[in-house]
């Protein structure tokens, strides 16, 4: 029989939880502005298929992305 110190699961998280650790906390949940979403075709023939992305930051650069997904019978 495994005791407290023995315990792995115990060990790591009595070093999560140790209150005399200086730790930096994360930050609060916040709404992120680097995400997007789309919306995609709910009927889309079987095949491959191709979405592109073309965004432009602050910074006037410009960057594309594409991938490619593949609908099933």
């Amino acid at each position: 029989m495994l005791n407290d110190l023995n315990d792995i699961y115990y060990v790591i998280w009595k070093s999560i939880t140790d209150k005399t650790k200086k730790a930096r906390r994360p930050s609060n949940p916040a709404k992120s502005t680097h995400l997007w979403k789309g919306v995609l075709p709910t009927v889309l023939p079987v095949g491959k298929h191709t979405i592109s992305v073309k965004a432009t930051d602050m910074f006037d650069r410009t960057f594309n992305q594409t991938r490619h997904f593949i609908i099933e019978e």
